[in-house]
């Protein structure tokens, strides 16, 4: 009686270890978690968003562009960041990009060529969708530097090499 309640025991302890050893290998086939960033890069362009129109004259560069393959192309290069095309009659061309945080950048393409177009979508996909800011004052530290301020003419290498020029050209 005794060996009959042990063989669903022995069961069970079987299934378990065959699911803990099942479970062990998923793990080791997955990437690593994520730690603050480390070890992986969320690009942060996440969408950007083509609008022309099919007639426009003002389109014909962003007719082009998509027309002649180069978005495709653009697109094979950063499979990373999702890409819409919407057909808007009697609007002048926009690109627009979605980025995190819910951030939006956008440009007009009126009246720009196909490689204009080109140059500036690389533009807003490098950026990280924040507005620009302007430093207005120099930074200003109450704690000075024990070293000073740094120069390139502190260099004992460019101190030689300014000596040996001086040199040369003192001989010549």
């Amino acid at each position: 009686m005794g060996a009959r309640m042990l063989r669903p025991t022995c069961r069970a302890f079987e299934q378990v270890r065959r699911q803990m050893k099942d479970a062990l290998e998923k793990e080791k086939r997955q990437p690593a978690p994520f730690r603050n960033g480390v070890g992986a890069f969320v690009y942060p362009c996440q969408k950007l968003v083509f609008t022309y129109c099919e007639r426009g004259g003002s389109s014909r560069g962003m007719h082009e562009y998509l027309t002649q393959g180069k978005l495709e192309a653009w697109a094979q290069q950063h499979p990373q960041i999702e890409i819409q095309v919407e057909p808007k009659p009697s609007k002048h061309p926009m690109v627009s990009g979605q980025f995190l945080g819910g951030r939006e950048k956008s440009f007009c393409a009126r009246k720009l060529t196909s490689e204009e177009i080109k140059a500036k979508v690389q533009d807003l996909a490098n950026t990280s969708g924040r507005p620009d800011t302007r430093f207005r004052q120099p930074v200003l530290s109450k704690n000075y530097s024990v070293r000073g301020i740094w120069s390139p003419f502190h260099s004992q290498d460019l101190f030689n090499v300014l000596e040996a020029s001086k040199k040369a050209h003192r001989s010549e």
